[in-house]
């Protein structure tokens, strides 16, 4: 019986042949989808785009087209094998293995998934609580909101995140690796302006996401997230 990443490896697959090379017969197709979208009045807006800006936007649509009518087709096998969405991914935080089950948004949240994430939620919580403790990093501990005019960081407590684990369904945890920083610089003159890139510092982020279970009234429900971020300035 498949598993859930040999599942999600052919609809990765697949994707990347549409995006890559496309599929016989989308060109044709996608000439056809380019007149009908331009001459429709009621045609989403981001299809008039694609279509309008020459080159392949209709036969991209097309391949895409192929490609949500196959993800359908592998998600309907799964639901009718009772094959689980969850996989188990595994971080390396300062030396220590962190494992933990997630799901991939590709395939069907299946009845005993929500059941394994559930009973792995508060492991999975107490393993961030954990190393916040363990390293000392209460100071650079925050609440990652997003706001229009980006992330905005609240600071918090370890007792504040243990009242936001209780509202929620699942947890998952990321990051891990440090990463550059680039700070944009323009020299030169109004006429002739030079933009460069230079490191602003390293920065290592550390994160816990707090989620709901999709529903019916829920689709995409909102959820929370949590980062340890260490900046080191070169």
């Amino acid at each position: 019986m498949e598993s859930a990443k040999q599942l999600t490896q052919l609809i990765h697959d697949y994707r990347t042949n549409a995006i890559i090379g496309g599929f016989p017969g989308d060109d044709v197709i996608g000439k056809q989808i380019e007149a009908d979208t331009l001459s429709d009045p009621d045609a989403p807006q981001l299809a008039k785009f694609l279509c309008s800006m020459g080159g392949k936007g209709g036969a991209g649509i097309a391949a895409m087209a192929r490609v949500w009518e196959y993800q359908d087709q592998i998600v309907a096998y799964q639901k009718a094998n009772n094959i689980s969405s969850v996989l188990w991914d595994e971080l390396d935080w300062k030396g220590e293995k962190v494992r933990f089950p997630i799901t991939h948004s590709d395939l069907q949240l299946m009845p005993q998934d929500r059941a394994v994430l559930s009973r792995w939620k508060w492991h999975t919580a107490e393993k961030f609580l954990e190393f916040v403790t363990c390293h000392h990093l209460h100071g650079d501990l925050y609440r990652i909101d997003y706001e229009e005019e980006g992330e905005v960081e609240v600071p918090v407590t370890l007792a504040d995140i243990r009242i936001d684990v209780r509202h929620f369904d699942h947890a998952m945890l990321s990051g891990g690796r440090e990463t550059p920083v680039y700070l944009a610089r323009e020299t030169g003159t109004s006429d002739r302006l030079t933009v460069s890139k230079e490191i602003c510092y390293h920065l290592t982020e550390f994160s816990l996401w707090l989620d709901e279970f999709p529903s019916d009234y829920e689709p995409e429900p909102d959820g929370l997230h949590f980062a340890v971020k260490i900046r080191r300035y070169s």
